[in-house]
């Protein structure tokens, strides 16, 4: 994205989708894992809604915590 403002936009909306997901974390910690380094990268050309956002953050966190808890 070209203009500061859309790309500042979309790190709004990521922020705010990890902010409403990161409880799902929590189950992990359950389990003696407490320890994460995570970074969601977008790509796109496109200003995205924040329902989009959202969706696709906890689809990406909750395959995170099954390989996780697949490993164990």
């Amino acid at each position: 994205m070209k203009k500061a403002v859309d790309r500042n936009l979309i790190k709004r909306r990521m922020r705010e989708a990890y902010r409403l997901n990161k409880h799902m974390l929590n189950e992990l910690k359950e389990n003696d894992i407490t320890y994460f380094n995570i970074a969601f990268i977008f790509i796109g050309n496109e200003i995205v809604d924040s329902s989009v956002i959202h969706a696709k953050l906890q689809k990406a966190m909750e395959k995170l915590i099954e390989n996780c808890q697949n490993h164990e």
